[in-house]
Parts: structure tokens; C-alpha cells; sequence
């Protein structure tokens, strides 16, 4: 079985595209499981559901967890591991002699679920964590030329938590996409399954998922 764990980032741009379906195709071909952190549960299914602009789209991600396709995580088994996260990484930064908090719960405990479940990747689409995960010295050199205020950076609390994020995998919603195409998900679309897939990247763009243009050929290049 492969195992994921979904950030609100990368659950938003697949129900906001219309591309939430690849989900089930993942489970019923690669029996996957996706794993939802409960901060990311309340963020986008038990919060949303009593907005009317946001509702739809929550009640599109509850079948998701309700069929089983995905699993809400408990807080339980993800509390200790969540605070050693929030820790480390929210000592890493000060501005104007005040922690920056660069993450929050959700953020913390998708990282956190990545080492208390079996799993292969951490998917999402939100910028600040990937990029701590995957070179937080470029994060922070994005801070200082945003000059957010007087920044220091403390070079042993961003050491503490690369340690404690080593051997993270990020991916992100786009890539899921990808690999669904390649294992068939657009041919329900029959002669218009190339058309179908390069109009899903492009709406994962248009939704916010960050795809550069070179990223983009690469994907169609792939897969056509």
C-alpha cells in the first residue's frame, strides 16, 4: 500500500480544478491512502462547511474522507511529534527581535504525520514549507530581500530543524496529476486525453499551484 499525507494546500488545488477524482483513481489502482492531519481536516472540511462561498468545495473533500479514500489522522498520535516541529522551526527566525512564525499547526502536523505514518511523500503546494524542507537558506534569503525588519537567523535552531525534517519528500499536487496520467488517469477522456491532461496542469496553475513554465513543458513532455 502507498501512503501519503495531504496538506490543505494540495487538497484546495485538486477540489478547486475539478482534478479531486484522482484520489479515488490512485486508491483503486495503487491501493494509496491518503492521510489527512486533523488541523487540515478543521482547516478545510469542518470550517468551511458553515461558510456558504467555501461549502461546496468542503463538502467535496468530506466524501473524499468518508469513502475512505483518505483518513483523518488523530491529534493524539501526532501531538509530541507536532510540538518538536512547531519548536524547531519557529525559533529559527526573528524579526524585530519577534519569532516569525513560519509554520503553522496544519504545516506542523503534515510534517509531523510524515514520520508517525508509513508514508512515501508529503504533498503540498504551499511555498513556505517546501522551501524550508528543501532549502531553507533560500527561504530565508527571500525573507531578507522582502525586508520583512531587522531579520537574524539562528543557525543552530535551523540546523535542529533540518534534523528533524531529514529525509522529508515533497511533492506537490501537480505531480500527483502527472503520475496519474501516466498510469491512465486522463484515457477516460479517450481521444481527448492529452487535451484533458495539459488543461489540468494548466488549471493546477491558475489555481495556485506553483508551476513554472519550464515545469510545465517538462510535465506534458512526459506524459504525451
Amino acid at each position: 500500500m502507498v501512503n501519503l499525507v495531504l496538506d490543505s494546500s494540495s487538497l484546495i488545488s485538486l477540489s478547486e480544478t475539478c482534478n479531486i477524482d484522482c484520489l479515488y483513481f490512485f486508491q483503486h489502482h495503487s491501493r494509496a491512502l491518503f492521510i489527512v492531519p486533523p488541523s487540515v481536516y478543521q482547516e478545510i472540511i469542518a470550517n468551511p462547511l458553515k461558510i456558504s462561498c467555501f461549502e461546496f468545495s468542503a463538502v467535496r473533500l468530506r466524501k473524499v474522507v468518508e469513502d475512505g479514500v483518505a483518513i483523518e489522522a488523530t491529534a493524539f498520535e501526532l501531538k509530541k511529534r507536532t510540538r518538536e516541529v512547531m519548536a524547531a522551526v519557529n525559533n529559527c527566525v526573528r524579526v524585530n527581535d519577534k519569532p516569525l512564525a513560519l509554520l503553522h499547526e496544519g504545516e506542523a502536523q503534515c510534517l509531523a504525520a510524515y514520520w508517525v505514518f508509513d508514508v512515501i511523500a508529503l504533498a503540498i503546494d504551499e511555498k513556505t514549507t517546501r522551501l524550508l524542507v528543501e532549502n531553507p537558506q533560500k527561504l530565508v534569503q527571500i525573507l531578507k530581500e522582502e525586508r520583512v525588519g531587522e531579520l537574524e537567523v539562528d543557525e543552530k535552531a535551523l540546523a535542529r530543524f533540518k534534523e528533524v525534517t531529514f529525509g522529508v519528500k515533497i511533492i506537490r499536487s501537480v505531480e500527483l496529476i502527472a503520475v496519474a496520467a501516466e498510469k491512465g488517469f486522463f484515457r477516460q477522456y479517450k481521444q481527448f486525453e492529452n487535451q484533458a491532461f495539459h488543461a489540468a496542469l494548466l488549471a493546477m496553475r491558475r489555481a495556485g499551484c506553483s508551476l513554472t513554465d519550464k515545469e510545465l513543458k517538462e510535465y506534458i513532455e512526459v506524459n504525451v
